[in-house]
């Protein structure tokens, strides 16, 4: 003698043993649980065997990283948005003298060498800022030691001996204005990095 077992969820019928009778099976389809009633005779062949059940498939939802949680609900941090601008004011502030070391030699004193050297070291720098202002901006991990060691770097090197070029210029005074100006950027860049170990964890 047989019973008929119908699934609530998905439809399927099966023909279970009568000693299953008021016992609870998993449905081979959609491997929810369904009680077996106490008895039935609509049914003449056994297909069902409760021991082939198959295990319960369990789908493990993808967990975000933290990182990435706090970015797409909070958006980009401040201090990221900061280090943005800032980098922005210094790809300008470098297009600005490239433009002036092109265009306005009366003013940029330079022989031929220097100029060749300024030019390309602009150049140069330009290309380096626009890289890691596109790193940051992406958060990407390899970004952020290599662009404050580089704004260190800047703020001790080309701001000391700018400095000192600036104290024997006849326009000294507006080249250390400039000077003081990218180094205060770059500090502040610095700082916003500093703060900001989170937004580089991808």
């Amino acid at each position: 003698m047989t019973i008929s077992v119908q699934c609530d969820d998905c439809g399927a019928e099966y023909k279970v043993k009568d000693e299953l009778a008021g016992k609870k099976l998993r449905c081979k389809q959609c491997s929810s649980v369904m009680s077996v009633p106490q008895s039935d005779d609509d049914w003449d062949v056994d297909e069902y065997e409760s021991d082939a059940l198959p295990p319960p498939v369990i789908k493990k939802a993808k967990s975000k990283s933290r990182s990435s949680r706090s970015r797409s609900s909070e958006g980009m941090p401040v201090a990221i948005i900061v280090a943005i601008v800032c980098l922005v004011i210094m790809i300008c502030f470098t297009l600005f003298n490239l433009l002036g070391v092109l265009l306005a030699p009366q003013i940029v004193r330079l022989n031929a060498a220097e100029r060749v050297g300024a030019i390309g070291g602009d150049i140069v720098r330009a290309l380096i800022q626009t890289v890691v202002l596109i790193g940051v901006a992406r958060g990407s991990r390899g970004t952020r030691i290599p662009a404050m060691v580089l704004a260190v770097l800047f703020c001790l090197i080309i701001g000391g001996a700018g400095i000192a070029q600036a104290m024997t210029d006849p326009n000294g005074i507006f080249i250390a204005i400039a000077l003081v100006f990218c180094v205060i950027i770059r500090l502040i860049f610095i700082a916003c990095l500093a703060v900001s170990a989170d937004h580089f964890e991808d």
